[in-house]
């Protein structure tokens, strides 16, 4: 089970972990009365996270804000904020993805009024983990247009050597790069909309580029390879 949460007094609903092999990357939710019995849970929709990788991409908690206006699926490293859907057809409304740094596996959330949520990981060996997390998404409203960075980015080469190029709007951005086990190793913040970045001092491998939003929250991750 990836996670179960209730909505007003009518139904609890149950998102399912997936385990595929091969993994086909979709959580299916079901939905079951919340009172006492035995019943057949309904299954009522399907979401492809897009994604090939277990890890990072099947569903390991889920909440909706009290109000029942947005639902959240969270994984290892990134988190599904639906909004602007009609009744409890979650799926059908418009999602917007948030992407965390790779470093533990986070494993319950909780929203709280308006726009706050609580995320906690489980402890990894050496001590990594074991933390509660607080995170602000926008306001969102149905209306509303909000386009993921990485339709206005661009980062190249990759794989890459000495130097990475990002190319975009990076008004207001921050750049953080983070190596394979989630240390930040180097962060920026550009002043233009093309920044080069010297990258020739930073170990051999995958190199993760997050790109935060700093006015709505919103952040995006690449994975990009560093040859020797």
């Amino acid at each position: 089970m990836g996670g179960l949460f209730p909505l007003g007094a009518l139904h609890l609903y149950l998102c399912t972990k997936n385990r595929t092999v091969p993994f086909d990357g979709k959580t299916h939710l079901y939905r079951l009365p919340d009172a006492p019995g035995e019943y057949i849970a309904e299954k009522i929709g399907t979401f492809d996270t897009g994604g090939s990788l277990f890890l990072n991409f099947w569903i390991t908690a889920a909440d909706i804000r009290p109000d029942g206006s947005r639902l959240c699926l969270l994984s290892s490293d990134k988190m599904w904020v639906f909004y602007g859907f009609t009744g409890d057809d979650f799926f059908g409304g418009q999602v917007l993805r948030f992407d965390f740094p790779p470093t533990t596996q986070k494993e319950a959330v909780c929203f709280l009024p308006e726009t706050e949520l609580y995320i906690t990981d489980e402890e990894l060996p050496g001590g990594i983990g074991r933390n509660l997390y607080a995170i602000r998404i926008p306001n969102l409203t149905a209306a509303e247009s909000l386009r993921a960075p990485e339709n206005r980015l661009s980062i190249f080469p990759n794989p890459c050597r000495d130097w990475l190029t990002i190319e975009g709007s990076l008004q207001k951005k921050q750049v953080q790069i983070f190596d394979a086990r989630g240390v930040m190793l180097q962060a920026l913040y550009p002043a233009d909309d093309k920044a080069t970045i010297s990258i020739h001092h930073l170990p051999d491998g995958p190199l993760f580029i997050r790109i935060g939003d700093r006015v709505n929250g919103y952040a995006w991750m690449e994975r990009v390879l560093k040859l020797e």
